[in-house]
């Protein structure tokens, strides 16, 4: 009958593996149990707070987009389509003379001839904005900035 040799240094080498690989996994499960739950609310309502900054953009754009055709029938040269754009962006102060949108105050300063584009041969004129748009709420901020060019016919 044949002996066999038993390797005691790996069952301790196992042991040890196997002690270690419990305390890793009590420890992170206390962690989990003992952790505050607003992490994980923070995370899902994330997605609320930037669906905000995108409607924000898509108001802003529309605003822009509607002043720039606003302002451009007619013109024939940047400083008339900067002056008619001053004028229809002033619609949009309240009687405190503040923005109704906050954002368009980025916009009111940004109106110069080094960002705008007239073609005269095409008929448009194109007026490129960065704009950025902030919203806080509580301890959670979020912050988008974005170029964009607005184009219309004159």
């Amino acid at each position: 009958m044949k002996k066999f040799m038993v390797n005691k240094k790996a069952d301790v080498a196992i042991t040890l593996l196997v002690v270690m690989t419990l305390v890793v996994a009590g420890a992170a499960l206390f962690i989990f149990i003992t952790s505050p739950a607003d992490e994980e609310n923070i995370k899902i309502n994330t997605y609320k707070y930037l669906d905000g900054i995108n409607e924000e953009a898509t108001r802003i754009n529309l605003i822009v987009q509607d002043i720039v055709e606003k302002s451009a029938s007619g013109i024939s040269t940047e400083k008339e389509f900067i002056d008619n754009f001053k004028k229809e962006l002033n619609k949009y102060k309240d009687k405190q003379g503040s923005y109704v949108v906050q954002e368009l105050e980025q916009v009111e300063e940004q109106v110069k001839e080094e960002n705008i584009e007239l073609d005269k041969d095409n008929g448009k004129i194109s007026l490129e904005l960065e704009i950025t748009i902030k919203n806080e709420i509580s301890d959670f901020s979020a912050l988008h900035t974005y170029k964009k060019k607005f184009s219309a016919e004159i």
